[in-house]
Formats: C-alpha cells, sequence, structure tokens
C-alpha cells in the first residue's frame, strides 16, 4: 500500500475521517483480545484541530493512501514558547499519534513523526515532548529509536474530591477568584521562569476553555490553580459486544435480578448465622464483608458512571502553586473547593 502525507488545510470531511481512524487505533496494551468485548476510544466534540487552535502555533500532518484516499495516520503537534533553563523556547507538544491497523509495523508511524520534526524545526522549535501509555511498548520501542528518551514515568490514580479532607479551619478561608490580566500577573509571579512554565501566561488566561484563576491566603501562605474545560473538546466512547448487550432492553433487568438475587442470598445468609449466635466472629467477618462491598459497587458505580457519561464534565486542575509554612495544605482545601468552583 502507498501512501501520501500531506498538512491538514480544514478540510471537512478529515475530521469525521480522523474520528474514525482513532476509534480503529485504539491502544490495546497487552489485552488486545479484549478490545472486541470492551474498548474506550476517544470522541472529538469538535473538529480534530479544535486542540491545536488552543495552541498559538501548530503542525497536523494526516496520511493518505493514494488509492483509497482514505486517512490512514495522525498526527498533532501544538507549540507553545516556555522557559526552559532560563531561557525562553519553543517546545513542540505532540498527541494524537494514529495509525490505522492495515498498515501498522510498515514504517508509517515513523515517516509522520520524522516529517512532523522537519515541519517544527522550520517554525524554529527544535524541541518535543510526548506521552506514551506505561503498557504501549510497540509506541515505547518506535520513539526510542527516533531518538527520545524518558523525561519522567507517572501512574494515574483515580481520586474523588471526597477523599481530600484538609483542616475546617482552611476549608472556610475565602477564594478569590482573578481574570484577565490580574489571572496572567498571578501566575507570571507564582510560575515565571520555572523549567516548562509558559513565557506569558496570558496565552493560558486568553484561551476559550480557561475557567478561572483562584488564589487562597491565609497570613504569609498562600495557594493557587487555575481550571480548564477540557469537556469542550472530547469524551470518553465506550465501544465493544459488553456495551451491545448492555444496551439490549433485557439487560437491565436481568442485572437488577441478578444483583437482587445475590443479595437477598447474602442477606439470608447472615441471618441464619446471627439466629445460630455460635459463630460471632463469623458474623462479623460477614458484616464486615457485606460494608466493604457496598462501598465497593458505590466507588465503581461512581467511577463507570462519569467515564460512560457521553456528556460528563471534565475539568483540569493546572497549575497548582503553594508558598509559606501552610500553603500545603491551602494548596488542599483549594482542591478540596475545585468540584464547586467548576
Amino acid at each position: 500500500m502507498s501512501f501520501l502525507v500531506l498538512f491538514v488545510l480544514n478540510r471537512p470531511a478529515d475530521s469525521d475521517a480522523i474520528d474514525d481512524l482513532e476509534t480503529k487505533a485504539v491502544q490495546k496494551g497487552h489485552f488486545a483480545f479484549l478490545s472486541e468485548w470492551l474498548a474506550v476510544a476517544v470522541q472529538h466534540k469538535r473538529s480534530f484541530d479544535a486542540k491545536a487552535l488552543q495552541y498559538r502555533s501548530y503542525c497536523i500532518l494526516v496520511a493518505e493512501d493514494n488509492s483509497s484516499k482514505t486517512i490512514i495516520g495522525v498526527i498533532m503537534c501544538g507549540i507553545k514558547d516556555v522557559f526552559l533553563e532560563g531561557s525562553v523556547v519553543k517546545v513542540g507538544f505532540v498527541s494524537n499519534l494514529r495509525v490505522h491497523d492495515v498498515v501498522q509495523r510498515g514504517g508509517l508511524g515513523t515517516k509522520l513523526c520524522t516529517e512532523l520534526e522537519a515541519r517544527c524545526m522550520a517554525l524554529g522549535c527544535f524541541r518535543l515532548v510526548l506521552t506514551v501509555n506505561g503498557d504501549n511498548a510497540r509506541a515505547k520501542k518506535l520513539f526510542r529509536k527516533l531518538g527520545y528518551v524518558p523525561a519522567s514515568q507517572r501512574r494515574m490514580r483515580p481520586v474523588l474530591l471526597t477523599s481530600v479532607r484538609p483542616p475546617t479551619r482552611f476549608q472556610e478561608v475565602p477564594v478569590e477568584e482573578l481574570r484577565g490580566a490580574d489571572a496572567a500577573a498571578q501566575l507570571n509571579r507564582a510560575l515565571g521562569r520555572k523549567d516548562m512554565a509558559l513565557a506569558d501566561f496570558a496565552e493560558l488566561v486568553n484561551a476559550e476553555f480557561f475557567l478561572g484563576a483562584y488564589v487562597m491566603r491565609l497570613g504569609e501562605s498562600a495557594a493557587g490553580c487555575s481550571l480548564w474545560d477540557a469537556s469542550q473538546l472530547k469524551r470518553f466512547r465506550v465501544t465493544g459486544r459488553l456495551v451491545e448487550l448492555g444496551q439490549s432492553p433485557a439487560a437491565r433487568p436481568a442485572a437488577l435480578g441478578a444483583l437482587g438475587g445475590a443479595a437477598l442470598a447474602w442477606a439470608w445468609r447472615i441471618l441464619q448465622l446471627a439466629a445460630r449466635g455460635d459463630s460471632p466472629l463469623l458474623l462479623a467477618l460477614h458484616l464486615a464483608a457485606t460494608a466493604a462491598a457496598a462501598a465497593a459497587a458505590r466507588f465503581i458505580y461512581r467511577n463507570a458512571e462519569f467515564v460512560l457519561g457521553r456528556d460528563a464534565k471534565i475539568v483540569r486542575f493546572v497549575t497548582p502553586h503553594c508558598s509559606g509554612p501552610e500553603g500545603e495544605e491551602l494548596l488542599a482545601a483549594l482542591y478540596r473547593k475545585a468540584q464547586d468552583m467548576a
């Protein structure tokens, strides 16, 4: 199969085709066979270049098959002016590398990356960063071959805001909301000249999806953050046979019936233990297991509801900073209040 790499020129048909490509090119890790039953892909709520338009400078490349005119690859890079080792430099943030299954391992990913590097250098950008899923061995091998080196390794851990409980006196500290030039000035003071900080935070503050900057002060301590509405760009799309089964008319009654039957059987078991009265330790263990199962079910339901919710609001807590002897406690209190501010 031959392919042609070209620069995206806002063709209306491209966005839908790239959406379809992203659904088919989900990063499947070590359990690719499970993707037939359950897979989560990104679905763009606007045009594909909406994310790139948040940058002052960007580059998007697509690969199109010459014969079928089908889009079989895409890559994006947004370029920012940031501080690095005391100087302002251009850094490109690479994302959305997708290659169609039918041409994977054929060199298309390498060609897209090298072409992107050349175009970024033509724009004066000589440094690129990107993130890769920890279990995506194929992507990590590709980027190592291209000369990328690991900068950090992180693990995502979902935390409900209800689990962050700073002392009451910090929760009572008022939150100051900053907008426009005041927000940019505050962020420049707190984070300016730090490595990878924006050269001018007005770029963030004036962005379409910026919700606001927030500050809490107590004596000599202060904490601040910004909120960014990430739900305007994309949402999760869950696909697979399990989803199809779950959407059938009989699925919900059957699931509720099965859970109800299991709950009744478990309750009958506990009543039997209580009536016998000769196994208090075993009864206590059953009650503890019941409480743990209920808490786990509540946690799973709330997180599944968020992931599966097609219009769930996703707000990012960005530019966190604190100072002073009680700055960390103030930041925890600000984090706790973020849900209401969003």
